[in-house]
């Protein structure tokens, strides 16, 4: 180990083509707007953000149809989600996001408590992930039928 991390800071030509830059790192910014695609109604179980905008897929895998990221490399990520619910939802709901490869109540989703204002929630983890696992931002509203009125999911890999 010693003799490869020799090579790579006296051979700048090797560490340079190594490196992690912006255009060779993998990074997703993806988006729901209900003012362009209706609400997506949420209910008392975890299921799926769907958005339907991609602002940046530099590998091209996220899968519309499912609204999940098909990692394409393994590595360190920092994700990010966030959620508004619909104007008009009640004050008194339990609500979360949750950004990880299953719908699961976990280390990686993330509770809130309604008010009567707008309400919104945002996620933030960083996650080892692994080429080929399906990255998914996924929500739970206590109360059946509030809708998502927009929501974000980026990822991009630090290491």
């Amino acid at each position: 180990m010693a003799d490869l991390l020799t090579l790579l800071n006296t051979d700048p030509a090797l560490r340079d083509a190594t490196r992690l830059t912006a255009d060779r790192m993998p990074r997703l910014v993806v988006s729901r707007s209900g003012a362009v695609g209706g609400f997506q109604n949420l209910f008392a179980s975890f299921q799926t953000v769907m958005v339907n905008s991609v602002q940046i897929d530099n590998f091209n895998t996220f899968d519309t149809s499912t609204g999940e990221w098909v990692v394409p490399e393994t590595g360190t990520y920092e994700v990010n989600g966030k959620l508004r619910l619909e104007d008009g939802a009640r004050g008194s709901l339990s609500y979360g996001i949750g950004l990880d490869v299953a719908n699961v109540d976990n280390s990686g989703f993330f509770w809130s408590q309604g008010t009567n204002n707008r309400q919104g929630i945002f996620n933030s983890r960083i996650i080892m992930l692994t080429a080929g696992q399906r990255l998914r931002l996924y929500a739970y509203v206590d109360s059946p039928g509030v809708g998502a009125s927009t929501a974000e999911l980026n990822a991009t890999r630090i290491a």
